[in-house]
Protein backbone atom coordinates (compact mmCIF):
# COMPACT_ATOMS: atom_id res chain seq x y z
CA UNK A 1 0.00 0.00 0.00
CA UNK A 2 2.83 2.22 1.06
CA UNK A 3 4.34 1.85 -2.23
CA UNK A 4 1.48 2.46 -4.09
CA UNK A 5 0.76 5.07 -2.01
CA UNK A 6 4.06 6.75 -3.50
CA UNK A 7 3.22 6.27 -6.92
CA UNK A 8 -0.08 8.24 -6.82
CA UNK A 9 2.56 10.85 -5.24
CA UNK A 10 4.63 10.89 -8.05
CA UNK A 11 1.67 10.75 -10.54
CA UNK A 12 0.38 14.08 -9.21
CA UNK A 13 3.43 15.78 -9.10
CA UNK A 14 3.82 14.30 -12.78
CA UNK A 15 0.50 16.12 -13.53
CA UNK A 16 1.58 19.30 -11.59
CA UNK A 17 4.83 19.96 -13.52
CA UNK A 18 3.11 19.19 -16.68
CA UNK A 19 0.30 21.68 -16.75
CA UNK A 20 2.49 24.60 -14.80
CA UNK A 21 3.59 26.05 -17.59
CA UNK A 22 -0.08 27.11 -17.94
CA UNK A 23 -0.36 27.86 -14.16
CA UNK A 24 2.87 30.01 -14.39
CA UNK A 25 1.12 32.36 -16.97
CA UNK A 26 -1.05 33.51 -14.16
CA UNK A 27 1.30 33.27 -11.64
CA UNK A 28 3.08 36.02 -13.56
CA UNK A 29 0.09 38.13 -14.52
CA UNK A 30 -0.71 37.90 -10.85
CA UNK A 31 3.12 38.63 -9.63
CA UNK A 32 3.29 41.70 -11.82
CA UNK A 33 -0.27 43.41 -10.73
CA UNK A 34 0.24 42.57 -7.09
CA UNK A 35 2.26 45.60 -4.75
CA UNK A 36 6.30 45.68 -4.38
CA UNK A 37 6.17 43.82 -1.04
CA UNK A 38 8.31 40.98 0.09
CA UNK A 39 5.22 39.34 1.67
CA UNK A 40 3.43 39.40 -1.49
CA UNK A 41 6.84 37.54 -2.92
CA UNK A 42 6.25 35.09 -0.47
CA UNK A 43 2.53 34.09 -1.17
CA UNK A 44 3.50 33.52 -4.87
CA UNK A 45 6.26 31.60 -4.10
CA UNK A 46 3.98 29.88 -1.81
CA UNK A 47 1.18 29.31 -4.99
CA UNK A 48 4.10 28.44 -6.99
CA UNK A 49 5.71 25.59 -5.24
CA UNK A 50 3.78 24.51 -2.05
CA UNK A 51 2.01 21.81 -3.40
CA UNK A 52 4.85 20.20 -5.14
CA UNK A 53 6.88 20.40 -2.39
CA UNK A 54 4.22 19.27 0.15
CA UNK A 55 4.16 16.00 -2.31
CA UNK A 56 7.52 15.77 -2.37
CA UNK A 57 8.31 16.41 1.14
CA UNK A 58 6.47 12.74 2.05
CA UNK A 59 9.05 10.84 -0.33
CA UNK A 60 11.55 9.86 2.29
CA UNK A 61 9.29 9.10 5.05
CA UNK A 62 7.34 6.27 2.75
CA UNK A 63 10.26 5.00 1.37
CA UNK A 64 12.17 4.63 5.27
CA UNK A 65 9.15 3.30 6.10
CA UNK A 66 8.96 0.46 3.44
CA UNK A 67 12.54 -0.43 2.81
CA UNK A 68 14.51 -1.67 5.16
CA UNK A 69 14.99 -5.65 5.02
CA UNK A 70 15.16 -6.13 8.42
CA UNK A 71 15.31 -4.31 11.80
CA UNK A 72 18.92 -3.78 11.85
CA UNK A 73 18.61 -1.68 8.42
CA UNK A 74 16.23 0.54 10.02
CA UNK A 75 18.91 3.13 11.01
CA UNK A 76 21.21 2.44 7.44
CA UNK A 77 18.48 2.47 4.80
CA UNK A 78 17.20 5.50 6.15
CA UNK A 79 20.77 6.94 4.89
CA UNK A 80 20.55 5.90 1.58
CA UNK A 81 17.62 6.89 0.64
CA UNK A 82 18.16 10.78 1.69
CA UNK A 83 21.72 10.15 0.09
CA UNK A 84 20.48 8.65 -3.13
CA UNK A 85 17.70 11.13 -3.36
CA UNK A 86 19.63 13.93 -2.74
CA UNK A 87 22.58 12.82 -4.94
CA UNK A 88 19.50 13.12 -7.72
CA UNK A 89 18.57 16.36 -7.00
CA UNK A 90 22.50 17.41 -7.44
CA UNK A 91 22.80 15.68 -10.73
CA UNK A 92 18.91 17.61 -11.51
CA UNK A 93 20.14 20.73 -10.97
CA UNK A 94 23.30 20.40 -13.23
CA UNK A 95 21.67 18.98 -15.84
CA UNK A 96 19.13 21.06 -16.02
CA UNK A 97 20.91 24.56 -15.28
CA UNK A 98 23.58 23.51 -18.51
CA UNK A 99 21.39 21.51 -20.85
CA UNK A 100 18.00 21.07 -20.22
CA UNK A 101 17.29 25.10 -19.67
CA UNK A 102 19.33 25.80 -22.62
CA UNK A 103 18.19 23.22 -25.32
CA UNK A 104 14.20 22.71 -24.61
CA UNK A 105 13.83 25.93 -22.72
CA UNK A 106 11.58 26.25 -19.56
CA UNK A 107 8.16 24.46 -20.67
CA UNK A 108 9.95 21.50 -22.02
CA UNK A 109 12.23 20.96 -19.21
CA UNK A 110 9.08 20.46 -17.41
CA UNK A 111 8.05 18.00 -19.35
CA UNK A 112 10.53 16.16 -19.87
CA UNK A 113 10.58 16.31 -15.75
CA UNK A 114 6.81 15.25 -15.35
CA UNK A 115 7.38 12.63 -17.65
CA UNK A 116 10.47 10.99 -16.07
CA UNK A 117 7.65 11.27 -12.68
CA UNK A 118 5.15 9.45 -15.02
CA UNK A 119 7.19 6.76 -15.70
CA UNK A 120 8.03 6.26 -12.20
CA UNK A 121 4.58 6.51 -10.91
CA UNK A 122 3.38 3.96 -13.72
CA UNK A 123 6.25 1.70 -11.53
CA UNK A 124 5.53 2.19 -8.16
CA UNK A 125 1.53 1.85 -8.91
CA UNK A 126 2.03 -1.24 -10.66
CA UNK A 127 5.10 -2.94 -8.73
CA UNK A 128 3.71 -6.37 -7.34
CA UNK A 129 6.04 -6.23 -4.61
CA UNK A 130 5.06 -5.55 -1.15
CA UNK A 131 7.44 -3.73 1.20
CA UNK A 132 8.23 -5.08 4.06
CA UNK A 133 6.95 -2.81 7.46
CA UNK A 134 8.37 -4.03 10.70
CA UNK A 135 6.13 -3.98 13.79
CA UNK A 136 6.95 -6.82 15.77
CA UNK A 137 10.21 -6.65 16.09
CA UNK A 138 12.22 -4.54 18.76
CA UNK A 139 14.46 -1.85 17.15
CA UNK A 140 17.88 -1.51 18.17
CA UNK A 141 18.55 1.27 20.31
CA UNK A 142 21.74 3.47 20.22
CA UNK A 143 23.42 4.30 23.34
CA UNK A 144 23.23 8.38 24.06
CA UNK A 145 22.32 10.75 27.27
CA UNK A 146 21.07 13.59 24.63
CA UNK A 147 17.36 13.91 24.95
CA UNK A 148 15.56 13.70 22.09
CA UNK A 149 14.04 17.29 21.88
CA UNK A 150 17.82 17.98 21.83
CA UNK A 151 17.97 16.12 18.59
CA UNK A 152 15.13 17.73 17.14
CA UNK A 153 16.45 21.32 18.21
CA UNK A 154 19.49 20.44 16.42
CA UNK A 155 18.23 19.63 13.43
CA UNK A 156 16.15 22.69 12.80
CA UNK A 157 19.41 24.53 13.66
CA UNK A 158 21.61 23.24 11.48
CA UNK A 159 19.06 23.07 8.35
CA UNK A 160 18.65 26.97 9.10
CA UNK A 161 22.48 26.76 9.21
CA UNK A 162 22.85 24.63 5.70
CA UNK A 163 20.68 26.59 3.64
CA UNK A 164 21.59 30.42 4.57
CA UNK A 165 25.25 28.97 4.11
CA UNK A 166 24.13 28.61 0.62
CA UNK A 167 22.56 31.39 0.40
CA UNK A 168 25.62 33.51 1.69
CA UNK A 169 28.13 31.94 -0.65
CA UNK A 170 26.00 31.81 -3.34
CA UNK A 171 26.28 35.94 -3.09
CA UNK A 172 29.62 35.74 -2.19
CA UNK A 173 30.64 33.68 -5.47
CA UNK A 174 28.60 36.60 -7.35
CA UNK A 175 30.80 39.38 -5.74
CA UNK A 176 34.00 37.19 -6.13
CA UNK A 177 33.11 37.45 -9.87
CA UNK A 178 31.60 40.83 -10.79
CA UNK A 179 27.87 40.03 -10.50
CA UNK A 180 25.10 37.76 -9.97
CA UNK A 181 26.57 35.44 -13.06
CA UNK A 182 23.92 33.10 -13.93
CA UNK A 183 25.42 29.73 -13.47
CA UNK A 184 26.92 30.35 -10.12
CA UNK A 185 22.85 29.32 -8.60
CA UNK A 186 23.28 25.76 -10.36
CA UNK A 187 26.84 25.46 -9.48
CA UNK A 188 26.53 26.15 -5.56
CA UNK A 189 23.19 24.56 -5.47
CA UNK A 190 24.33 21.42 -6.37
CA UNK A 191 27.38 21.41 -4.72
CA UNK A 192 25.57 21.68 -1.69
CA UNK A 193 22.99 19.04 -2.69
CA UNK A 194 25.72 16.89 -3.59
CA UNK A 195 28.28 16.91 -0.41
CA UNK A 196 24.90 16.43 1.67
CA UNK A 197 24.26 13.37 -0.15
CA UNK A 198 27.69 12.00 -0.02
CA UNK A 199 27.92 12.95 3.69
CA UNK A 200 24.60 11.00 4.17
CA UNK A 201 25.90 7.97 2.11
CA UNK A 202 28.97 7.61 4.20
CA UNK A 203 27.21 6.88 6.74
CA UNK A 204 27.17 3.22 8.20
CA UNK A 205 26.62 0.71 11.56
CA UNK A 206 30.02 1.46 12.30
CA UNK A 207 30.00 5.22 12.32
CA UNK A 208 26.39 5.54 14.43
CA UNK A 209 27.14 7.20 17.88
CA UNK A 210 26.73 10.65 19.46
CA UNK A 211 30.49 10.84 19.32
CA UNK A 212 30.28 10.27 15.31
CA UNK A 213 27.82 13.14 15.69
CA UNK A 214 30.23 15.82 17.74
CA UNK A 215 33.07 14.95 15.27
CA UNK A 216 31.00 16.10 12.42
CA UNK A 217 30.06 19.15 14.51
CA UNK A 218 33.85 20.03 15.29
CA UNK A 219 34.89 19.84 11.63
CA UNK A 220 32.49 21.89 10.38
CA UNK A 221 33.52 24.56 12.59
CA UNK A 222 36.82 23.99 11.97
CA UNK A 223 36.27 24.00 8.29
CA UNK A 224 33.68 26.83 8.02
CA UNK A 225 36.38 28.71 10.12
CA UNK A 226 38.85 28.27 7.85
CA UNK A 227 36.73 29.47 5.32
CA UNK A 228 35.37 32.88 7.10
CA UNK A 229 39.47 33.84 6.43
CA UNK A 230 40.01 32.61 3.47
CA UNK A 231 36.73 33.70 1.49
CA UNK A 232 37.92 37.41 0.83
CA UNK A 233 40.78 36.38 -1.35
CA UNK A 234 38.58 34.54 -3.63
CA UNK A 235 37.52 37.63 -5.95
CA UNK A 236 41.75 37.93 -6.45
CA UNK A 237 42.23 34.06 -7.14
CA UNK A 238 39.43 33.83 -9.74
CA UNK A 239 40.67 36.71 -11.42
CA UNK A 240 44.01 35.72 -11.30
CA UNK A 241 42.53 32.54 -13.66
CA UNK A 242 40.38 34.75 -15.53
CA UNK A 243 42.93 36.74 -16.40
CA UNK A 244 45.73 33.91 -17.84
CA UNK A 245 42.64 32.38 -19.56
CA UNK A 246 41.83 34.94 -22.34
CA UNK A 247 38.38 35.61 -23.46
CA UNK A 248 37.68 33.04 -26.19
CA UNK A 249 34.54 31.11 -25.91
CA UNK A 250 36.58 28.01 -25.18
CA UNK A 251 38.25 29.80 -22.63
CA UNK A 252 35.13 30.40 -20.69
CA UNK A 253 34.05 26.32 -21.07
CA UNK A 254 37.50 26.27 -19.01
CA UNK A 255 36.68 29.08 -16.61
CA UNK A 256 33.21 27.75 -15.59
CA UNK A 257 34.90 24.12 -14.81
CA UNK A 258 37.54 25.80 -13.09
CA UNK A 259 35.26 27.81 -10.82
CA UNK A 260 33.24 24.52 -9.67
CA UNK A 261 36.42 22.38 -9.53
CA UNK A 262 37.66 25.81 -6.94
CA UNK A 263 34.47 25.82 -5.12
CA UNK A 264 33.98 22.51 -4.60
CA UNK A 265 37.69 22.35 -3.20
CA UNK A 266 36.96 25.05 -0.63
CA UNK A 267 32.94 23.96 0.33
CA UNK A 268 32.81 20.48 -0.23
CA UNK A 269 34.61 19.21 2.80
CA UNK A 270 32.34 21.22 5.46
CA UNK A 271 29.42 20.31 3.08
CA UNK A 272 29.92 16.57 3.36
CA UNK A 273 30.16 16.77 7.60
CA UNK A 274 27.15 18.96 7.70
CA UNK A 275 25.43 16.16 5.44
CA UNK A 276 26.05 13.40 8.34
CA UNK A 277 23.89 15.29 10.38
CA UNK A 278 20.23 14.39 9.64
CA UNK A 279 20.84 10.39 9.28
CA UNK A 280 23.20 10.23 12.62
CA UNK A 281 20.44 12.24 14.17
CA UNK A 282 17.75 9.89 12.63
CA UNK A 283 19.56 6.52 14.11
CA UNK A 284 20.17 8.63 17.82
CA UNK A 285 16.39 9.82 18.14
CA UNK A 286 14.52 6.91 19.98
CA UNK A 287 11.91 5.04 18.29
CA UNK A 288 10.06 1.47 17.79
CA UNK A 289 8.92 -0.44 15.59
CA UNK A 290 5.40 1.28 15.37
CA UNK A 291 6.35 4.66 14.73
CA UNK A 292 10.20 4.82 13.07
CA UNK A 293 8.54 6.33 9.60
CA UNK A 294 6.65 9.20 11.94
CA UNK A 295 9.98 9.92 13.66
CA UNK A 296 11.22 10.41 10.54
CA UNK A 297 8.82 12.40 9.01
CA UNK A 298 8.32 14.75 12.27
CA UNK A 299 12.37 15.11 11.92
CA UNK A 300 12.29 16.08 8.40
CA UNK A 301 9.27 18.47 9.26
CA UNK A 302 11.61 20.51 11.52
CA UNK A 303 14.61 20.23 9.33
CA UNK A 304 12.74 21.83 6.77
CA UNK A 305 11.11 24.39 8.77
CA UNK A 306 15.09 25.35 9.85
CA UNK A 307 15.47 25.75 6.01
CA UNK A 308 12.67 27.88 5.90
CA UNK A 309 13.95 29.64 8.55
CA UNK A 310 17.30 29.99 7.12
CA UNK A 311 16.21 30.88 3.81
CA UNK A 312 13.48 33.81 4.55
CA UNK A 313 15.00 34.68 8.02
CA UNK A 314 19.02 34.29 8.09
CA UNK A 315 19.39 34.58 3.97
CA UNK A 316 17.29 37.62 3.26
CA UNK A 317 15.14 39.47 5.79
CA UNK A 318 18.44 39.70 8.43
CA UNK A 319 20.27 41.38 5.72
CA UNK A 320 17.91 44.54 6.27
CA UNK A 321 20.49 44.72 9.70
CA UNK A 322 23.26 42.67 9.07
CA UNK A 323 26.64 42.28 5.94
CA UNK A 324 27.09 38.48 4.72
CA UNK A 325 30.35 38.61 6.50
CA UNK A 326 28.23 38.93 9.71
CA UNK A 327 26.09 36.44 9.17
CA UNK A 328 28.46 34.05 8.28
CA UNK A 329 30.35 34.36 11.88
CA UNK A 330 27.08 33.91 13.61
CA UNK A 331 26.22 30.81 11.41
CA UNK A 332 29.78 29.31 13.08
CA UNK A 333 28.92 30.73 16.64
CA UNK A 334 25.71 29.26 16.50
CA UNK A 335 27.41 25.55 15.56
CA UNK A 336 29.87 26.04 18.18
CA UNK A 337 26.62 26.88 21.12
CA UNK A 338 25.01 23.46 20.13
CA UNK A 339 28.72 21.77 19.79
CA UNK A 340 28.91 22.67 23.27
CA UNK A 341 25.54 21.52 24.62
CA UNK A 342 25.98 18.01 22.59
CA UNK A 343 29.64 17.80 24.73
CA UNK A 344 27.92 19.24 27.88
CA UNK A 345 25.34 16.16 27.43
CA UNK A 346 27.89 13.60 26.92
CA UNK A 347 30.75 15.16 29.53
CA UNK A 348 33.47 14.80 26.62
CA UNK A 349 36.09 16.93 28.46
CA UNK A 350 38.27 17.12 25.90
CA UNK A 351 36.21 18.10 23.19
CA UNK A 352 35.03 20.84 25.87
CA UNK A 353 38.45 22.07 26.23
CA UNK A 354 39.19 22.20 22.17
CA UNK A 355 35.72 24.15 22.09
CA UNK A 356 36.40 26.65 24.55
CA UNK A 357 40.22 26.82 23.04
CA UNK A 358 38.87 27.42 19.21
CA UNK A 359 36.05 29.78 20.21
CA UNK A 360 38.59 32.22 22.15
CA UNK A 361 40.54 32.58 18.90
CA UNK A 362 37.71 32.96 16.55
CA UNK A 363 36.48 35.61 18.89
CA UNK A 364 39.34 37.36 18.65
CA UNK A 365 39.17 38.00 14.87
CA UNK A 366 37.34 40.76 13.65
CA UNK A 367 33.70 40.01 13.55
CA UNK A 368 33.73 41.29 9.63
CA UNK A 369 35.69 41.42 6.60
CA UNK A 370 37.96 44.38 5.96
CA UNK A 371 35.41 46.16 3.30
CA UNK A 372 37.98 48.50 1.38
CA UNK A 373 41.10 45.90 0.53
CA UNK A 374 39.74 42.60 0.97
CA UNK A 375 35.89 42.30 0.91
CA UNK A 376 34.88 39.62 -2.43
CA UNK A 377 34.38 42.44 -5.24
CA UNK A 378 35.49 41.63 -9.08
CA UNK A 379 39.16 43.05 -9.48
CA UNK A 380 39.72 44.37 -13.07
CA UNK A 381 43.01 43.89 -14.51
CA UNK A 382 44.60 45.08 -18.64
CA UNK A 383 46.37 42.02 -19.37
CA UNK A 384 48.23 43.76 -21.94
CA UNK A 385 49.98 46.47 -19.53
CA UNK A 386 50.34 43.90 -16.78
CA UNK A 387 54.03 42.84 -15.88
CA UNK A 388 55.13 39.47 -14.69
CA UNK A 389 56.22 40.44 -11.61
CA UNK A 390 53.16 42.01 -10.67
CA UNK A 391 51.15 39.07 -11.23
CA UNK A 392 53.20 36.68 -9.37
CA UNK A 393 53.03 38.97 -6.75
CA UNK A 394 49.46 39.37 -7.40
CA UNK A 395 48.51 35.84 -7.75
CA UNK A 396 47.58 34.75 -3.70
CA UNK A 397 47.43 37.89 -1.64
CA UNK A 398 46.62 41.76 -2.58
CA UNK A 399 49.17 43.81 -3.93
CA UNK A 400 49.63 46.77 -1.01
CA UNK A 401 49.14 49.95 -2.76
CA UNK A 402 48.86 53.34 -1.19
CA UNK A 403 45.68 54.28 0.73
CA UNK A 404 43.88 56.90 -1.32
CA UNK A 405 40.66 55.27 -1.22
CA UNK A 406 38.01 56.14 1.07
CA UNK A 407 35.01 53.76 1.76
CA UNK A 408 32.21 56.47 1.44
CA UNK A 409 29.12 54.02 1.99
CA UNK A 410 28.85 49.98 2.31
CA UNK A 411 26.45 47.37 2.89
CA UNK A 412 24.83 44.07 1.85
CA UNK A 413 20.99 44.29 0.94
CA UNK A 414 18.56 41.24 0.47
CA UNK A 415 19.39 41.96 -3.32
CA UNK A 416 21.93 44.10 -3.60
CA UNK A 417 25.29 44.39 -2.25
CA UNK A 418 26.30 48.34 -2.71
CA UNK A 419 29.70 50.02 -2.52
CA UNK A 420 30.44 53.91 -2.82
CA UNK A 421 34.20 54.31 -2.37
CA UNK A 422 35.97 58.22 -3.28
CA UNK A 423 39.04 57.93 -4.89
CA UNK A 424 41.90 60.98 -4.71
CA UNK A 425 43.82 60.40 -7.55
CA UNK A 426 45.23 63.22 -10.55
CA UNK A 427 44.09 62.53 -13.72
CA UNK A 428 45.72 59.43 -15.52
CA UNK A 429 44.93 60.55 -19.37
CA UNK A 430 43.92 62.78 -21.40
CA UNK A 431 40.32 61.88 -21.47
CA UNK A 432 40.33 62.05 -17.74
CA UNK A 433 42.05 65.51 -17.70
CA UNK A 434 39.85 67.03 -20.34
CA UNK A 435 36.30 65.14 -18.15
CA UNK A 436 38.01 66.42 -14.90
CA UNK A 437 38.37 70.17 -16.45
CA UNK A 438 34.95 70.34 -18.37
CA UNK A 439 33.43 68.92 -14.86
CA UNK A 440 35.40 71.98 -12.90
CA UNK A 441 33.45 74.49 -15.13
CA UNK A 442 30.28 72.95 -14.47
CA UNK A 443 31.02 72.88 -10.57
CA UNK A 444 32.61 75.97 -10.37
CA UNK A 445 36.45 74.53 -9.43
CA UNK A 446 35.13 71.87 -6.94
CA UNK A 447 38.06 69.75 -5.67
CA UNK A 448 39.23 66.86 -7.94
CA UNK A 449 36.77 63.66 -6.76
CA UNK A 450 35.80 60.27 -8.51
CA UNK A 451 33.21 58.60 -6.96
CA UNK A 452 32.65 54.89 -8.09
CA UNK A 453 29.34 52.74 -7.25
CA UNK A 454 29.65 49.21 -7.10
CA UNK A 455 26.24 46.94 -7.03
CA UNK A 456 26.99 42.92 -6.31
CA UNK A 457 30.85 43.38 -7.21
CA UNK A 458 30.46 44.73 -10.41
CA UNK A 459 31.78 48.59 -10.90
CA UNK A 460 28.35 50.40 -12.40
CA UNK A 461 29.77 53.69 -12.72
CA UNK A 462 32.49 56.31 -12.21
CA UNK A 463 31.59 59.84 -11.80
CA UNK A 464 34.70 60.95 -13.89
CA UNK A 465 35.45 58.15 -16.27
CA UNK A 466 32.00 57.63 -17.12
CA UNK A 467 30.65 60.82 -17.26
CA UNK A 468 30.32 61.40 -20.59
CA UNK A 469 28.36 57.88 -21.18
CA UNK A 470 25.97 58.82 -18.91
CA UNK A 471 25.58 62.73 -19.96
CA UNK A 472 24.93 61.46 -23.41
CA UNK A 473 22.48 58.61 -22.45
CA UNK A 474 19.93 61.44 -21.81
CA UNK A 475 21.02 64.05 -23.72
CA UNK A 476 21.00 62.19 -27.31
CA UNK A 477 17.41 61.18 -26.91
CA UNK A 478 16.29 64.70 -25.57
CA UNK A 479 17.83 66.24 -28.90
CA UNK A 480 15.65 63.89 -30.89
CA UNK A 481 12.82 64.10 -28.51
CA UNK A 482 9.63 66.58 -29.73
CA UNK A 483 9.13 69.43 -27.68
CA UNK A 484 5.92 70.28 -26.21
CA UNK A 485 4.39 73.24 -24.35
CA UNK A 486 3.32 70.91 -21.59
CA UNK A 487 6.92 69.39 -21.22
CA UNK A 488 8.67 66.02 -21.26
CA UNK A 489 7.59 63.38 -19.20
CA UNK A 490 10.79 61.23 -19.06
CA UNK A 491 11.41 57.80 -17.03
CA UNK A 492 15.02 56.66 -16.12
CA UNK A 493 15.84 52.66 -15.52
CA UNK A 494 18.00 52.57 -12.85
CA UNK A 495 19.43 55.15 -10.92
CA UNK A 496 22.65 54.31 -11.25
CA UNK A 497 25.12 57.51 -9.89
CA UNK A 498 21.98 59.50 -10.56
CA UNK A 499 24.10 61.91 -13.53
CA UNK A 500 21.55 60.67 -16.26
CA UNK A 501 18.42 61.29 -13.97
CA UNK A 502 20.39 64.84 -13.09
CA UNK A 503 20.47 65.87 -16.47
CA UNK A 504 16.85 65.64 -17.37
CA UNK A 505 16.11 67.77 -14.19
CA UNK A 506 18.54 70.51 -15.50
CA UNK A 507 16.26 70.82 -18.44
CA UNK A 508 13.38 73.56 -18.71
CA UNK A 509 11.67 71.58 -21.43
CA UNK A 510 11.69 68.61 -18.81
CA UNK A 511 8.05 68.45 -16.70
CA UNK A 512 8.78 65.39 -14.59
CA UNK A 513 11.15 62.46 -14.46
CA UNK A 514 10.68 59.08 -13.16
CA UNK A 515 13.94 57.41 -11.68
CA UNK A 516 12.99 53.27 -11.09
CA UNK A 517 15.46 51.45 -9.24
CA UNK A 518 14.91 47.75 -7.99
CA UNK A 519 17.76 48.71 -5.00
CA UNK A 520 16.93 50.96 -2.10
CA UNK A 521 20.51 50.67 -1.01
CA UNK A 522 21.53 52.07 -4.05
CA UNK A 523 19.39 54.88 -3.61
CA UNK A 524 20.77 55.50 0.22
CA UNK A 525 24.36 54.98 -0.81
CA UNK A 526 24.27 57.87 -3.92
CA UNK A 527 22.84 60.14 -1.36
CA UNK A 528 26.55 60.01 0.40
CA UNK A 529 28.54 61.10 -2.44
CA UNK A 530 28.92 65.21 -2.73
CA UNK A 531 25.59 66.51 -4.63
CA UNK A 532 26.80 68.59 -6.90
CA UNK A 533 28.14 65.99 -8.82
CA UNK A 534 24.89 64.74 -9.82
CA UNK A 535 23.63 68.27 -10.12
CA UNK A 536 21.45 68.32 -6.94
CA UNK A 537 19.28 65.23 -8.46
CA UNK A 538 17.74 64.72 -4.88
CA UNK A 539 16.74 68.27 -4.19
CA UNK A 540 14.87 68.27 -7.70
CA UNK A 541 11.09 68.95 -6.80
CA UNK A 542 10.44 66.98 -10.46
CA UNK A 543 12.62 64.07 -9.98
CA UNK A 544 10.21 61.24 -8.33
CA UNK A 545 12.23 58.05 -7.37
CA UNK A 546 10.52 54.96 -7.71
CA UNK A 547 12.05 51.76 -5.54
CA UNK A 548 10.71 48.91 -7.50
CA UNK A 549 12.06 46.73 -10.52
CA UNK A 550 11.62 48.28 -13.79
CA UNK A 551 9.63 45.33 -15.90
CA UNK A 552 7.61 45.32 -12.99
CA UNK A 553 6.75 48.98 -12.86
CA UNK A 554 5.82 49.19 -16.53
CA UNK A 555 3.71 45.71 -16.48
CA UNK A 556 1.37 48.68 -14.21
CA UNK A 557 1.73 52.05 -15.81
CA UNK A 558 -0.84 53.60 -16.86
CA UNK A 559 0.99 56.64 -17.81
CA UNK A 560 2.79 57.73 -21.39
CA UNK A 561 6.21 58.81 -21.32
CA UNK A 562 7.79 60.72 -24.15
CA UNK A 563 11.49 59.40 -23.35
CA UNK A 564 12.21 56.02 -21.47
CA UNK A 565 16.03 55.43 -20.83
CA UNK A 566 17.39 52.14 -19.95
CA UNK A 567 21.22 51.05 -19.34
CA UNK A 568 21.00 48.00 -17.17
CA UNK A 569 24.16 46.18 -15.93
CA UNK A 570 24.99 43.53 -17.97
CA UNK A 571 23.02 40.72 -19.55
CA UNK A 572 25.38 37.96 -17.57
CA UNK A 573 24.37 39.24 -14.47
CA UNK A 574 21.57 37.33 -13.13
CA UNK A 575 18.20 39.61 -12.49
CA UNK A 576 18.95 41.39 -15.01
CA UNK A 577 17.82 39.64 -18.05
CA UNK A 578 14.41 40.60 -18.06
CA UNK A 579 15.53 43.82 -18.81
CA UNK A 580 17.24 42.86 -22.06
CA UNK A 581 14.06 40.24 -23.22
CA UNK A 582 11.54 40.94 -25.84
CA UNK A 583 8.24 41.55 -23.25
CA UNK A 584 10.11 44.64 -21.97
CA UNK A 585 10.60 46.26 -25.20
CA UNK A 586 6.96 45.38 -25.86
CA UNK A 587 6.55 46.82 -22.58
CA UNK A 588 8.24 49.88 -22.85
CA UNK A 589 6.79 50.41 -26.46
CA UNK A 590 3.31 50.35 -25.00
CA UNK A 591 4.46 52.89 -22.26
CA UNK A 592 5.66 55.57 -24.81
CA UNK A 593 3.91 58.60 -25.84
Amino acid sequence: TLLKIYGYIELLTALYLIFFCFYFEFLKILSFQAPSLFIVDVLITLLALLFPAFLMGASIPLLTATLPNNVKDVHTVHAKIYGWNTLGACFGTLISGFYFLPVFGLNGSLLLAGSINLIAAFIFIKNPVKGTVYKQEKLPVIPSTVPDYFYIIFSFLTGAIIISFEVLFIRILHLSMGGARVYNFPFVLALFIGGLALGSLSVNKKTISVDSLIQRTLSSIILMGGLFWLTPYWPLWLNNIRFHLGFAFIDYIVFQIFIFIFIFCFLFPAVFCMGQFLPLIYALLRKNSKNYARVCGALYFCNTLGTVLGAVGIGYLALYILNVDHLFKINIYILILLAFLLVIFEKKVWYAVFLTVFSLVFILVPLGWNQTENYPHYIVRDKQKAEPSTIKKWFFFPKPEVNDTELVYFTDGPNTTVKVQRYRKKPRSDLELYTHSTLSIIHRNKPYLSYSLTTNGKGDGNTIMEFSTYFLMSGLPYLFAPLQDKGLSVAVVGLGLGISTAVFSQLEEVSNIKAIEISPKVVEGIRQAPSYLNFEVFQKKKVNIVEEDAFKYFTRADKKFDIIVSQPSNIWVAGVENLFSREFYQLVDRSLS
